[in-house]
């Protein structure tokens, strides 16, 4: 079979013409080798699942009437939850004071969602059902840091901002009805 019917020929690592190995022993030492690899990557995904189970579901605070962000398909619900990690004063980029929020993850993926999902629309930063804020959403929000800012004064800004960090008010983000 020197005519190359059915053959290679094989070229060693220095570029040297080699024996004409059969293209079929080529695909079969192939096929194996992606059997390998196929069985090597199910036996680390089995092992990676045993030694780092998923976190069982986090039961989630609702306060009456707000409910979390269930799942990445669904849409948000209107208004939503948010749980603060911390909370100090903080000024904004016209040096008015304001109130910078530390979510927790939880509510930093819930609060990543729900302005991913109302991207151009009017939000509403409520604290206790008030309105402290009322950003357009420009683009999704990533890192669950909130800037609570509007017309507040330096001493509503500390009071509401200790509140916030005791978990004695509570945040929530909704859509306004109209833009």
């Amino acid at each position: 079979m020197r005519n190359g019917a059915g053959m290679q020929q094989a070229i060693s690592a220095r570029g040297e013409a080699g024996d004409d190995v059969p293209e079929l022993e080529q695909a079969g030492a192939s096929r194996r080798m992606l059997a390998g690899a196929i069985l090597c990557l199910t036996g680390l995904l089995l092992i990676g699942k045993t030694l780092f189970p998923l976190p069982a579901a986090i039961p989630h605070r609702t306060t009456a009437g707000v409910a979390p962000v269930g799942s990445a398909m669904a849409p948000p619900d209107d208004n939503v939850g948010l749980d603060i990690r911390n909370a100090v004063v903080a000024y904004d980029r016209h040096d008015h004071p304001a109130i910078r929020a530390r979510l927790t993850p939880r509510s930093a993926v819930a609060y990543f969602r729900f302005t991913r999902f109302y991207q151009g629309r009017i939000i509403e930063l409520l604290v206790d059902g008030r309105v402290v804020s009322a950003p357009r959403v420009i683009e999704p929000i990533t890192g669950g840091l909130i800037l609570l800012s509007g017309s507040l004064t330096y001493e509503q800004a500390a009071r509401i901002a200790q509140r916030l960090k005791e978990h004695e008010a509570h945040l929530t983000v909704r859509v306004r009805d109209t833009d």
